[in-house]
């Protein structure tokens, strides 16, 4: 068990002028301060500052047709997920811990110390067919507010044996599997984890993809 500061993201991805402000923010605080966190951060920052001035255009692009919105609720969460990695990158970097060197990135940073472990096992809500061909959508049960997960691997077998990535992110809503075969079933299964490290999967789930 590990008692730490750590940098935090109180922000939700459908406020996205919200996003868009955050993102250069942090772009911004990532970026002047490479002899903290280095250069080599997930995304890049100048790769990621491109998405934010997307997003940017997108929502300056908006019109009040579905299909503007559309475009800037894409690139909301484009940004979104971006934020997520580089929070995690953040919480792993150099400034690990360390309050004031942790602010420098321009996420915020919890008022106290707080205890946390490596998350518990998660539990599949269910598994449907993905709005695109020969993929499906994971769906995992309410994680409690006492976990601190910032960090989800979804891994699929033929045997339960055998397991193989289909996807790591920082967004539970993010969770898909690409390549199903219809008729062919295949078993799920998810991890969640933190800075510290994956917890235990949850529990194989069988998929028949339709």
């Amino acid at each position: 068990m590990n008692i730490t500061f750590i940098a935090v993201m109180n922000l939700t991805v459908d406020k996205r002028g919200d996003v868009r402000d955050k993102g250069y923010k942090v772009g911004k605080g990532i970026g002047n301060n490479e002899a903290t966190f280095g250069v080599s951060t997930n995304p890049l920052i100048k790769d990621f500052l491109i998405k934010v001035d997307n997003l940017k255009d997108a929502i300056a692009d908006e019109d009040g047709s579905e299909q503007k919105l559309a475009v800037s609720e894409k690139n909301a969460v484009i940004v979104f997920d971006d934020l997520k990695l580089l929070l995690g990158f953040v919480n792993t970097s150099p400034a690990k811990g360390v309050k004031d060197l942790l602010l420098l990135s321009n996420f915020e940073v919890n008022k106290a110390p707080v205890t946390h472990e490596i998350p518990g096992q998660l539990s599949i809500k269910r598994i449907d067919d993905g709005a695109v061909a020969n993929t499906a959508k994971v769906l995992i049960e309410t994680i409690s507010a006492t976990e601190f997960v910032d960090r989800f691997k979804v891994e699929t077998s033929t045997d339960k044996v055998t397991w193989e990535m289909a996807c790591e992110t920082g967004n539970s809503n993010k969770l898909i599997i690409t390549g199903t075969a219809r008729g062919k079933e295949i078993f799920v299964r998810v991890t969640g984890g933190n800075t510290h490290g994956f917890g235990k999967p949850s529990e194989p789930i069988p998929f028949l993809p339709r």
